[in-house]
């Protein structure tokens, strides 16, 4: 899961019933990191990224109730275009991201649980930014909406599967999106924030792989605007400390258009 995907949303609460197209783009860059969170240097130069990512999302919302909950499932294809010091530029899809059930409980009084399971399919281009393996990915969400509130945090864990081409294991992780904004008419101004905690460390042929446990803490400012037939978002992470992975700070720009809605 990418650090804050899901900030700005309030994911514990299903749209009214009715299919729903949402399309996530953005940009980050950085360079890499070690385990202290200093930028590292391997050979004496730095390794920075850039990339750019778009993300259609289509969500259905079928008026279902499952377990007392309303229910929701999705699917996700994400494209993006890195550029990293001392390798090729790439354009290539990411793993197809199937989103089965969403569950939602209305506990009055604007207060929302929400939980869901996300499962990253073993597909895209290997060679070039795919993962050759499957990521399991359940969560669980509070909201409070009330009084022009959106009140969200987000807890997510990944379980991954060992990649057989090279006997890589990647350990799970934790990721926790906070978002905190107010609607002001039609348009709604706040904060987000991300905290993300690799759990394990990677393996490679029974071998647990030392300085692999990755770390990010990022926070910044979001605005949206509602016209009606669609709505706009903007997002901004700023990478506050990263340990073994590229720090990078994203900008999200987001559309999410609302396709069919009985009786609209």
């Amino acid at each position: 899961m990418q650090p804050g995907a899901s900030t700005g949303n309030p994911a514990a609460a299903l749209p009214p019933d009715g299919l729903y197209f949402s399309v996530d783009t953005f940009v980050n860059n950085g360079s890499l990191r070690g385990d202290d969170g200093k930028r590292l240097k391997p050979a004496g130069r730095s390794i920075n990224t850039m990339n750019i990512g778009v993300t259609p999302t289509l969500l259905w919302v079928p008026g279902w109730e499952v377990l007392g909950a309303r229910y929701g499932m999705a699917v996700t294809q994400p494209y993006q275009h890195t550029e990293t010091t001392g390798s090729e530029v790439t354009d290539a899809l990411f793993n197809l991201i199937l989103t089965p059930a969403i569950l939602s409980w209305d506990l009055g009084n604007g207060l929302f649980v929400g939980a869901g399971m996300n499962i990253y399919a073993k597909t895209g281009d290997f060679d070039r930014y795919a993962n050759e393996f499957w990521t399991f990915e359940p969560n669980l969400a509070v909201s409070y909406l009330g009084n022009g509130w959106n009140l969200t945090l987000n807890n997510t864990f990944d379980f991954n599967t060992k990649n057989e081409a090279t006997d890589y294991q990647t350990g799970s992780f934790y990721y926790l999106d906070a978002t905190a904004t107010k609607r002001f008419g039609r348009w709604q101004v706040g904060a987000v924030a991300n905290y993300t905690q690799q759990l394990e460390k990677d393996e490679q042929y029974g071998v647990k792989l030392d300085d692999s446990q990755v770390m990010h803490v990022m926070a910044g400012p979001y605005l949206s605007y509602d016209f009606d037939k669609f709505t706009v978002s903007a997002r901004y992470l700023q990478n506050i400390h990263t340990e073994n992975d590229m720090g990078v700070s994203f900008f999200h720009i987001g559309v999410g258009v609302p396709l069919y809605r009985p009786g609209k």
